[in-house]
């Protein structure tokens, strides 16, 4: 059936001409791109006459940052295939360098959008899985964006690092280059930050099965752990006590054993399932578990999602039993609408960020000050102008909401997936759900070689990590106040804390990427003139 209008195409992506410093002079245009940006397959550049062929990155010990490298080929060029490598970046002292293992390269592939999220953007394709760089077909008069993400090991030493990034097309070799600041500061292994992120397994089987792929399912359930992990966020599912099973003393004994895996890759929360309560000997054997192994601080139980209002007292019954069972095991409610369900019988409150704008926000905001913990979520809703993470949103709007938590002194993020799509869907095709909005509960691709992140994971990663930027800043704030330091000293650190100029309330936060890595760059800086470890 022909539609009765052309409503599907009338916001279609027009061609954008930016204006920008190429890196390399020649007919395919190369030019270095921040990670903030999403550059579309038929953006045109408007080179401003000036050659700047350093690209430059800054981040701490043990983080991880990206930035673009955009290759578009004349018009008419013939399709041609590029090779990027990047070795080794040596230190400006010549001792020390960032080994070439440490330094990821792939290639964003596009994926359609044919009804904007909330009708708020245009359609078209979007930039979004990030794939390997084994081989990168180019097409003339099409941008094709190279990501370089590179980690800053434990132990390296602070100052600047340099090296080449060789890119050789079918017409010509391009060589450019990049450098990379570390600051003399270490991120922790295990952010300060809480995620509850799903993941389906049966869905992840589904979709590999679907892309040709062929190795295990425990080999898959490792590489989208793996992934989470290095983008900084906890999968429930994987990092998760057991469920109740015949001797639930030796799956607790299993699970002991995974349990330095999970702290050296980073989990942030420990996951205690909820049907634990029908059992109440397995329960007292989790609740000790959870105290032998000081982890009072990241297990939680997920006790209740979004309950409806007929549930409440039965939530309330079940709260107060577990707390009788398993004191040392904080319970989660999460909760959303104008009537909330916002329980002293909780000890962490995980609510729908547009709750912070109603009558509510009161008492989320002093639930803290009574002992308790508040995390915050989002799925398929709020829309603009809050943050989410749609595929036709822009990274500002992904990785912002990390900002805002951090300021509103939230402990956790929760996510309810990262590879939901529906039964025989390939989400390369197109993930626009009935709310109608793109990508929600994807944010991992499926492929015939494992799973593939996407530009929205890495936006959530950085996010990640600028919250953890601001908490050593209020850790090391603090600690120089006790010492007695300089005023001039403790005045630049609060400048550096003062987020008024990059968001100002969930709703109102700059969209500039330069407000956000200006003020990122004046917190490490604060951060390092402070001193401590």
């Amino acid at each position: 059936m022909t539609g009765w209008t052309d409503a599907p195409y009338a916001l279609e992506q027009g061609v954008r001409s930016l204006e920008r410093n190429l890196a390399a002079a020649g007919d395919t245009a190369i030019w270095f791109e921040s990670p903030l940006n999403k550059i579309f397959v038929n953006d045109r550049v408007k080179p401003t006459g000036t050659i700047v062929n350093t690209g430059r990155i800054a981040l701490a010990r043990n983080e991880s940052e990206s930035i673009q490298v955009i290759v578009r080929p004349r018009e008419g060029a013939p399709k041609q295939s590029v090779a990027v490598r990047v070795g080794a970046l040596a230190h400006e002292s010549g001792r020390g360098e960032i080994p070439a293992q440490n330094i990821d390269v792939r290639h964003a592939a596009y994926v359609p959008v044919e009804i904007p999220s909330y009708f708020e953007g245009p359609t078209g394709t979007f930039p979004d899985p990030l794939l390997p760089a084994r081989q990168i077909d180019l097409q003339g008069g099409k941008c094709t964006p190279i990501w370089i993400t590179v980690n800053a090991p434990k132990n390296a030493a602070p100052g600047k690092y340099s090296g080449l990034v060789a890119i050789q097309t079918g017409e010509f070799p391009a060589e450019v280059w990049l450098e990379v600041e570390v600051f003399d500061f270490a991120l922790p292994d295990a952010p300060s930050l809480k995620t509850d992120f799903g993941f389906s397994l049966p869905a992840a089987v589904d979709q590999a099965r679907l892309k040709g792929y062929r190795a295990n399912e425990v080999e898959l359930a490792e590489a989208y752990a793996s992934l989470a992990f290095a983008h900084r966020v906890t999968l429930r599912q994987v990092a998760a006590l057991p469920n109740e099973t015949a001797d639930y003393a030796a799956a607790l004994r299993a699970f002991e054993k995974q349990l330095p895996e999970l702290e050296a890759a980073g989990a942030s929360a420990i996951a205690v399932p909820p049907s634990l309560l029908e059992f109440p000997d397995h329960l007292k054997l989790a609740n000790a578990f959870v105290r032998e192994h000081g982890l009072e601080n990241r297990a939680y139980v997920p006790l209740a999602q979004d309950p409806p209002q007929p549930a409440w007292p039965q939530v309330y019954d079940n709260a107060i039993a577990w707390e009788k069972s398993a004191p040392d095991i904080p319970i989660v409610v999460s909760t959303f609408g104008m009537s909330p369900f916002l329980t002293d019988a909780a000890d962490i409150w995980s609510v729908h960020l547009p709750l912070l704008d109603t009558t509510n926000n009161r008492a989320i905001l002093e639930f803290p000050k009574e002992g308790g913990e508040v995390w915050c979520y989002i799925d398929h809703a709020p829309p603009r102008p809050y943050p989410n993470f749609f595929i036709d949103f822009a990274p500002m709007e992904h990785r912002i909401l990390f900002w805002q938590t951090r300021l509103l002194g939230f402990r956790g993020v929760q996510y309810w997936a990262v590879n939901a799509a529906p039964p025989n869907a390939d989400p390369w095709n197109g993930s626009t759900d009935q709310t109608p909005v793109n990508g929600d509960g994807l944010l991992i691709y499926p492929s015939a070689n494992g799973p593939v992140p996407s530009i929205r994971l890495a936006a959530i990663r950085d996010g990640i990590e600028d919250y953890e930027y601001l908490a050593i800043l209020s850790e090391r704030l603090e600690a120089a106040k006790k010492r007695g330091a300089s005023q001039s000293l403790l005045q630049r650190a609060v400048d550096a804390g003062n987020l008024e100029n990059l968001v100002t309330s969930l709703v109102s936060f700059s969209r500039d990427p330069l407000d956000l890595e200006t003020k990122r760059r004046q917190i490490a800086e604060a951060i390092v003139a402070l001193g401590g470890n």
